[in-house]
């Protein structure tokens, strides 16, 4: 009971006297916001980058064939292979089956030519909720002529000054190494200038294996969504034991883009089986991603030492303005630890309002930074989502920085409290100093 007293009467001086702790909540809420922008700024760029892979390897890992003839992506049966991740029970929660083609595509028109990068054969139906929600510069997705129809990426089409409706000649070598083209007609652009959409076009799956003398039933790569809360390595190493059991030529698990690229250069015959997850895909991106991270860290506690300076100075001279009502409270009948209660209360008081203003300063940092486009930076294009940095704020992430910065607040003003709650009353009403 009484210690509900003491927190009522904390409170109600915290609102009355709320001026005095006017500098020390702005500080606090400035920290905190700073924080918390740079976690979800650093959360939300990772994500970006991890969205952008999933889009272009069509899920959280890819079940690849590769071969050492002229088409280095290569399922012979497709179907046969549905059955082994089928059987190794996996928690897919969509599988998506996609010919690739890499520099053998060049896009024709109006006497100017790109070669692509990546031509992408997918099945429009199947990847109907992907392709509805890219971002579009031109046109959109929807009902087309799917023999005809080509979705390319913004620098092609600017390149080759391409618009929706355009008829442009699509250039192909086949698996024999013969040229083959195919008429086709732009029905969208996607505004998708990153490292995984650069160069890039998508066309019926179908119509892509015929210009290159695939069958109905072969394919490159199968990308596998696993659903919410799967743990992909355990996931991989399920598929990875069902190539093992199914006696298929299989590559071992790796772990990053090195490992890959030697297992990649070995020699073999026939369809070598790869199963690669999204995480050794972006460690191409890593260097990079470490580097942001540093530099997240260093800002974060940079704005961790400011808040613990202004803490510890501010909270000092309030302590000193209050010296002779910490001695009025002793004097009548309040106990050192009554006194260190009342003090340490009205602290966390001002620490649960500075954190709800730091975050409402956080969005207002996040949305600030949302008028400003980062495209002009080379290659920072895939860490934003339509040429924007998008934040992403988890529940977590909030609770531990609210965590850490309790964790700095907390010693920081205790010291000061039970050295100003254990002075002699004497000395606190004659004013005298140590």
């Amino acid at each position: 009971m009484k210690l509900i007293s003491l927190a009522t009467m904390a409170s109600r001086y915290f609102i009355r006297y709320f001026r005095r702790y006017l500098f020390l909540f702005i500080a606090l809420s400035f920290g905190y916001g700073i924080i918390t922008s740079i976690t979800g700024l650093q959360a939300g760029m990772e994500e970006s980058v991890y969205k952008a892979a999933q889009s272009h390897y069509a899920g959280d890992m890819a079940l690849v064939g590769r071969t050492k003839s002229r088409m280095e992506f290569e399922i012979p049966n497709v179907d046969s292979v549905l059955g082994i991740i089928d059987k190794s029970g996996i928690e897919a929660e969509h599988i998506v089956v996609r010919t690739q083609v890499g520099k053998d595509g060049i896009v024709h028109f109006n006497g100017g030519s790109v070669q692509h990068k990546y031509t992408l054969g997918v099945d429009w139906e199947n990847e109907k909720e992907y392709f509805s929600n890219l971002a579009y510069s031109q046109g959109h997705f929807g009902a087309w002529d799917t023999e005809k129809g080509i979705i390319v990426s913004s620098p092609v089409a600017e390149e080759l000054q391409l618009h929706v409706g355009d008829s442009i000649v699509f250039e192909v070598k086949t698996k024999k190494g013969q040229v083959n083209t195919g008429n086709f007609v732009v029905q969208a652009v996607v505004d998708d200038a990153t490292i995984f959409g650069y160069y890039k076009c998508y066309m019926d799956k179908a119509v892509l294996n015929r210009l290159i003398g695939f069958g109905e039933n072969e394919g490159s790569t199968i990308g596998i969504h696993l659903k919410e809360g799967s743990r992909l390595q355990q996931e991989a190493e399920k598929l990875q034991l069902a190539l093992v059991n199914s006696q298929a030529n299989y590559a071992p698990l790796t772990t990053d883009r090195d490992e890959l690229s030697r297992e990649y250069n070995k020699s073999w015959k026939g369809t070598r089986f790869f199963v690669i997850t999204l995480p050794v895909y972006l460690s191409e991106v890593s260097e990079l991603l470490s580097a942001i991270n540093i530099i997240a860290y260093f800002l974060y506690f940079m704005m961790l030492l400011i808040i613990i300076v202004s803490v510890a100075v501010t909270f000092r001279l309030i302590l000193h303005e209050r010296e002779k009502e910490i001695g009025t409270l002793q004097s009548v009948g309040f106990q050192s630890h009554d006194v260190v209660f009342l003090l340490m209360t009205e602290t966390l008081i001002l620490f649960l309002f500075s954190i709800i203003s730091g975050f409402v300063f956080a969005r207002l940092i996040i949305w600030i930074t949302g008028f400003f486009s980062f495209t002009m930076i080379p290659s920072f294009e895939i860490f934003m989502e339509d040429g924007r940095l998008v934040p992403s704020f988890s529940l977590r992430t909030t609770m531990i920085n609210s965590f850490i910065v309790l964790a700095a607040v907390i010693p920081t003003v205790a010291f000061p409290v039970y050295i100003a709650s254990h002075k002699p009353l004497t000395e606190i009403l004659s004013g005298a100093r140590n």
